[in-house]
């Protein structure tokens, strides 16, 4: 009898060219967007609409486009690359924002654990029907309150401020408010700000009965602000990305001018930085910086 070994020397993806699962993005998908990279992870923009992974095969996921648009090459010596890059953590489809990719074996192990520790501070901004804190002041500064309500059995905890608010003759005024999820519950920052009467405009799922009836728009919550350490150096780093220009016009549109602390400020005041909220005081340099924070602009965890 004869017998044969077979060794696994390497494995090749072959995308498919009409763009199946794993297939090239088709023209019309905007490139892949890379806000931080090193060797070992980086941290993309996943647009609104574009599913992190899994779907029907009808839309381009975040998981094909890293495949066909970025490299595990470069990886430090000592460490293992993974053969495609892999997110560590989800967004809901409508979501966008941050998304944290892996790059090597260590990286990916590393991350996932800080998710699973709650060792990364998240930062979401979201466009919502009506004011969460009618009589408070908004603003960068305003005061934190909390929702602790628990999803589906488990605990959930989200701390929000009110950014902004925009009066409006249909909800009596849309609010700008930034959220920093404690939990990772599946749907949690929609689920959440839906309880305190005020739903994400654009969400349909946890739209209230008790409003004017809902318009499809896109979803109005985006991933501004990641806080994490290092997978390798364990530096802590702060990313960020500007909310998107359309959440400043769509206030704009909606009822013109806002109110916040100490009088009316412009709806493209709305746009206030980014990062706000995010603790910098990690050391005695504190950490890095990076992404924009330009205001000008007019589950493993699936907090949003």
């Amino acid at each position: 009898a004869h017998h044969a070994q077979v060794y696994l020397l390497a494995r090749v993806s072959t995308p498919s060219p009409t763009g199946g699962r794993r297939g090239l993005p088709p023209a019309s998908v905007d490139p892949l967007e890379v806000v931080f990279a090193d060797g070992s992870f980086a941290v993309v923009y996943k647009p609104a609409g574009m599913p992190t992974a899994g779907g029907d095969g009808s839309r381009t996921t975040m998981r094909q486009l890293l495949a066909t648009s970025m490299s595990c090459d470069g990886a430090p010596e000592g460490e293992a690359p993974l053969w495609r890059p892999q997110h560590v953590h989800r967004l809901d489809a409508g979501t966008s924002g941050l998304l944290v990719v892996a790059k090597t074996r260590g990286a990916l192990t590393g991350l996932s654990a800080a998710f699973a520790q709650r060792s990364v501070r998240k930062t979401y901004r979201a466009v919502v029907a009506g004011d969460p804190a009618p009589g408070a002041a908004a603003g960068e500064a305003s005061a934190l309150h909390r929702v602790e309500l628990p999803l589906s059995g488990q605990d959930a905890v989200t701390d929000w401020r009110l950014v902004s608010r925009h009066a409006t003759t249909r909800w009596g005024c849309v609010s700008v408010v930034e959220c920093f999820p404690h939990t990772g519950r599946t749907h949690q920052i929609r689920r959440h700000l839906a309880a305190l009467g005020t739903p994400i405009v654009g969400d349909a799922k946890y739209w209230l009965p008790a409003l004017d009836e809902h318009r499809g728009t896109r979803l109005f919550l985006c991933a501004v602000g990641l806080r994490l350490p290092h997978p390798t150096t364990g530096e802590m780093l702060d990313i960020a990305c500007d909310q998107p220009p359309e959440f400043a016009a769509y206030c704009a549109a909606a009822g013109g001018a806002g109110s916040a602390a100490g009088g009316v400020v412009r709806a493209s005041d709305a746009a206030e930085t980014a990062s706000a909220g995010v603790d910098t005081r990690a050391g005695s340099e504190g950490p890095k910086t990076y992404g924009s924070t330009d205001t000008d602009d007019a589950d493993t965890e699936k907090a949003g």
